[in-house]
């Protein structure tokens, strides 16, 4: 199913963005049981992100089959201040959230918007992109390693 499309996310789309955004805490809370799954914070969430996107210039996809709304990624162009990084690599995209809805997963949207978004990173003069993926959350991993993302580092967490 590749008649999907990728467009720019505009104000109309937030309420779609944030029933996705939702969709992704529910997701991501079974494998780490602390995400508020309410609507309020996925609402809350987009809009910090779609500010966040504004004052960064990053960007925020939507991707759709016919009219509907069934994945999205948003970027943010972050910086990093350390002196010992060289200063062309300090600069760099980081996709800070990407999400298809299960019944368009492995149909080439999650693809499609990760294309679209280096393709926004590359055209804002980037050349690194990054993003974090739950370790338990092996299918993501894997669709990122073949889609050319090596491991950078590694978050660790210990409940206290």
């Amino acid at each position: 199913m590749k008649n999907h499309t990728i467009a720019d996310a505009s104000p109309d789309d937030e309420p779609a963005l944030a029933a996705m955004m939702r969709g992704l805490n529910e997701a991501e809370n079974e494998l780490v049981p602390y995400h508020d799954l309410s609507d309020a914070a996925a609402l809350e969430h987009v809009r910090y992100l779609m500010a966040c996107v504004k004052e960064q210039g990053g960007f925020a996809l939507i991707g759709r089959r016919d009219s509907e709304a069934l994945g999205f990624a948003i970027g943010l162009v972050e910086t990093e201040d350390g002196a010992y990084v060289l200063p062309d690599h300090r600069r760099y995209g980081l996709l800070t959230d990407i999400f298809v809805a299960p019944q368009a997963r492995g149909g080439g949207l999650a693809a499609a918007l990760l294309a679209g978004s280096e393709a926004r990173f590359r055209a804002l003069g980037l050349s690194e992109m990054r993003l974090n993926v739950l370790e338990g959350n092996a299918r993501a991993r894997g669709f990122y390693g073949k889609s050319g993302f090596l491991p950078y580092g590694r978050v660790l967490s210990k409940p206290l």
